[in-house]
């Protein structure tokens, strides 16, 4: 098991190493750290649409303070609509809009009657949705709807009593939220109890299950929720994603065998399809629990299915540094559990737009711990094909086993005081493996595709990403690092040959300076400065 768990990881490593290469090849650090800012700004942005669409329309249990209204649009909105009665048992929700209709008409509601009350809606406009405190006058056919009393509640798309000023109307119908705002209103008039029916998508919510109480017991059910949800998907999502890839890499092996002894294939590969076949089952009970969960709603069970997917990927193919495998899968479990918190304690509120905040969010998340820490880890040769994951190695014989070269203490001044290209002269083990850094993590910055008019630079960290400095020099001069790097040692190998010779008795504590240690910037290139910075910062 362990022998196959190592090779694993050098195949994960592969991967991840070819991804590292090919995005710096194609992107610059210009460019990465303005997709972060991008994204965050995105972040931002949708939850500041999310907070203030939810305090102007989401309907709250808390709705007075000193006497005084909090949440004044669903209480107010339907009562104040010429002709709306409350004890009417069937009201049918529509929209009218302005755009098509004399602008001079705001909303207004209509009876029809008790004897000739009929639930056909043809004759008016499609509602939005239909409420009734009975179940069974919603799902009755217009030929049964008799001596039901029914009325058709209007609402102008201009009515500043339902939508606010006109600038939060644009922002409402904009985000395609005024369906969210319309079952508020009829929650905040009937106090969370009856039946709505959605006749547009046949969907009937009845409000017995949920709870709209904001005490402290209903909160600590929310929060069991989350945390009962969070860690049976994401640790069935990691049993399948390992599982999976396990058997790949064996039938790998074994098709590999067979072809070169030139035996049939047949039965490995139906084996190893009758094998996986087992995991069907199991990622469809895991969809439709979570569709049951989520009460129906398809779209959240599939997004957040496929948020956890992509984030469980990421984390086994590209988390291999101490502070991503430390803070990315604490910063995810947060995200996670306050978009819950919010759909589980507001069920009618705009749960699509934090769904949709929080993708935005874990985006920010792995982009910025794998420019950041990822991309340097590998660049400065702290991840190898030895060393998949700080912390670990992969001996020669398959196995893998903690590396007691990465200590705690080693790993903080590692990346908080990173290695300097300077002329002081290392001695032993450390001479070597900066050597053995600096080269193979300059070997996947190929930068003369960056900008045409540098022609030389080095590489070194700036609070914790890669940092590619440039200076112009001659045309003849080496256009990647790692030509910089062979350009500096044969340049000091010249020196050393015109510098005479000093006799190793003249000074017996004297040790010859490493190739790596001779690696320093030009006389007129800036001296690069490294800010030490703690994570908080």
């Amino acid at each position: 098991m362990s022998t196959t768990n190592a090779s694993m990881e050098r195949v994960l490593y592969q991967l991840h190493h070819q991804l590292c290469s090919l995005a710096l090849q194609h992107t610059t650090t210009w460019g990465r750290k303005w997709a972060e800012r991008l994204l965050l700004v995105v972040f931002l942005t949708g939850c500041t649409l999310t907070l203030l669409l939810h305090v102007t329309f989401v309907h709250r249990d808390t709705t007075t303070l000193d006497g005084k209204p909090l949440h004044s649009i669903p209480l107010t909105c339907l009562r104040n609509v010429p002709g709306f009665s409350d004890q009417m048992d069937v009201t049918h929700i529509s929209l009218r809009l302005w755009d098509y209709d004399d602008d001079s008409i705001g909303s207004y509601a209509y009876q029809w009657g008790d004897a000739n009350a009929t639930c056909d809606t043809t004759t008016i406009p499609l509602p939005y949705y239909s409420y009734s405190k009975i179940q069974g006058y919603l799902l009755l056919t217009p030929e049964l709807c008799h001596n039901i009393r029914v009325q058709s509640v209007v609402i102008a798309r201009n009515d500043r009593t339902c939508w606010g000023p006109p600038w939060m109307q644009q922002i409402v119908f904009a985000v395609k939220g005024h369906e969210t705002v319309m079952i508020n209103w009829l929650l905040g008039t009937f106090h969370g109890q009856g039946f709505v029916y959605n006749p547009r998508s046949k969907v009937l919510y009845d409000w017995s299950q949920y709870s709209f109480d904001s005490q402290l017991s209903s909160k600590v059910g929310v929060v069991l929720q989350t945390c009962f949800l969070f860690f049976m998907v994401t640790t069935l999502v990691s049993f399948i994603l390992r599982e999976t890839q396990e058997r790949m890499l064996a039938f790998t092996n074994q098709l590999q065998t067979r072809v070169r002894q030139r035996r049939p294939i047949t039965s490995l590969v139906g084996t190893h399809l009758v094998e996986n076949l087992v995991f069907v089952p199991v990622l469809v009970g895991m969809m439709f629990f979570l569709i049951e969960f989520y009460r129906g709603d398809k779209v959240i069970a599939f997004v957040v299915l496929s948020l956890i997917w992509i984030c469980e990927a990421f984390s086994i193919i590209s988390l291999r540094s101490k502070e991503g495998m430390h803070f990315f899968p604490r910063m995810f479990f947060w995200e996670f559990s306050i978009v819950h918190f919010y759909m589980f304690m507001f069920p009618f509120g705009y749960s699509y737009m934090a769904l949709a905040s929080t993708a935005v969010c874990v985006m920010h998340s792995m982009l910025f711990f794998w420019h950041r820490y990822e991309l340097p880890a590998v660049a400065l040769g702290h991840v190898t094909l030895e060393h998949p994951r700080m912390g670990t190695m992969v001996h020669s014989n398959g196995t893998s086993a903690p590396d007691p070269f990465w200590s705690v203490n080693h790993h903080r001044q590692s990346l908080r005081h990173p290695p300097q290209l300077s002329s002081h002269p290392i001695s032993g083990q450390s001479s070597n493996s900066l050597e053995r850094l600096s080269r193979e993590g300059s070997s996947i910055f190929n930068i003369a595709g960056d900008d045409d008019d540098s022609v030389s630079s080095y590489m070194y960290l700036l609070n914790g990403e890669v940092v590619v400095h440039r200076h112009r020099s001659s045309p003849t001069a080496p256009t990647t690092a790692l030509e910089e790097i062979r350009s500096e040692d044969r340049h000091e190998s010249s020196l050393s040959t015109d510098r005479p010779s000093t006799p190793l008795s003249s000074s017996p504590s004297h040790t010859p300076p490493s190739p790596a240690s001779t690696i320093a910037p030009r006389s007129n290139a800036p001296t690069p400065r490294v800010h030490n910075r703690t994570l908080t910062e």
